[in-house]
């Protein structure tokens, strides 16, 4: 990185909030010869320009106390006159995206439109535009399949957040038939959360499977403490219960390896394995920044139970 792209950006991160600029001189900054040259796309950096300048001199002044980045002698700003035509604050980004769209272009770049659409990446949300890109993907035959579950899944959710629930299950049901795992999540939650109803007793627990076999790591999560809290059936299967505990364990989820630890501590639904235990408790604890684990561990390092007696790092992690 440039010096001076180093020195801004340092000075952004500041530990002490009063060191940092405020936006308006980082703009002035940003506008400035230096950082204004040939490496940058100007035509992109003018388009911004425009959108946030008018917001900037607009902006009523504040008796805070001046940061060290403020010119103690800088000018009020001149009035700025209303402009005769409304200002397009249209992203050029999304801008770029619809005429690419517009184009025919890939599969690819109609996800990434209707993506942006549906997201309000670039401006506000538009999820019927959204649907309509989405639904004319889904229905296209010449279309892969995973690019009609992915438009299928995003169609549901479009769908979802205008609170036509019915047709969405429609939707997302197409998308995990056609093996879109995150789709089978989101549609388990919908019936989780009581807004689509279930096609049958099994659907819900199907459901979190797929997208947990899949390698989903909030299903896995969820999976495996609705069987350990008996949710699917009336009597819990702690056995699926270690099994995905064990798999989220090994997918790093901070949660799940401090759980997949204290098991292995104490054999609990495992073979007994404190080496193993107190790896992962330490790995939750250090590398993971679980709190629950921290402290857990912060007790056996104080104790010297299972791990050598050590104050200094038990306060480290008390802490």
């Amino acid at each position: 990185v440039a010096p001076h792209w180093k020195e801004l950006i340092e000075n952004c991160w500041a530990q002490n909030p009063t060191d940092r600029p405020p936006f308006t001189d980082i703009c002035d900054v940003l506008e400035s010869d230096q950082f204004v040259t040939n490496s940058i796309n100007k035509d992109l950096f003018n388009s911004y320009q425009k959108m946030v300048k008018p917001y900037r001199l607009g902006s009523e002044k504040t008796d805070k106390p001046k940061s060290k980045f403020e010119s103690v002698s800088e000018p009020e700003p001149e009035p700025v006159a209303e402009p005769e035509e409304p200002i397009n604050t249209e992203s050029p980004v999304l801008k770029n995206l619809r005429e690419e769209f517009e184009k025919g272009g890939s599969v690819a770049s109609k996800l990434t439109y209707a993506d942006a659409l549906f997201s309000g990446k670039y401006g506000s949300p538009n999820h019927e535009e959204a649907f309509k890109i989405f639904l004319s993907i889904a229905n296209n035959d010449k279309n892969a399949n995973k690019d009609k579950a992915l438009a299928e899944y995003f169609a549901g959710q479009c769908l979802v957040n205008q609170g036509k629930y019915p047709l969405a299950s429609t939707y997302l049901n197409k998308a995990v038939y056609h093996g879109n795992s995150d789709a089978a999540f989101y549609l388990a939650e919908q019936i989780f959360d009581g807004n689509i109803k279930a096609k049958n007793s099994d659907q819900l627990k199907k459901l979190y499977q797929f997208a947990a076999d899949a390698g989903h790591p909030q299903a896995i999560k969820k999976f495996a403490f609705m069987n350990y809290y008996g949710s699917f059936i009336t009597h819990p299967d702690r056995t699926t219960a270690n099994k995905y505990f064990k798999i989220g364990s090994d997918n790093g989820d901070p949660e799940l390896v401090y759980i997949w630890a204290v098991r292995n501590e104490f054999g609990r639904g495992c073979e007994k394995n404190v080496k193993e235990g107190m790896r992962l408790m330490k790995m939750a604890a250090e590398d993971l920044k679980y709190p629950e684990a921290q402290f857990d561990y912060a007790l056996h390092l104080y104790n010297g139970l299972n791990v050598e007696k050590d104050l200094d790092e038990a306060t480290k992690f008390i802490l």
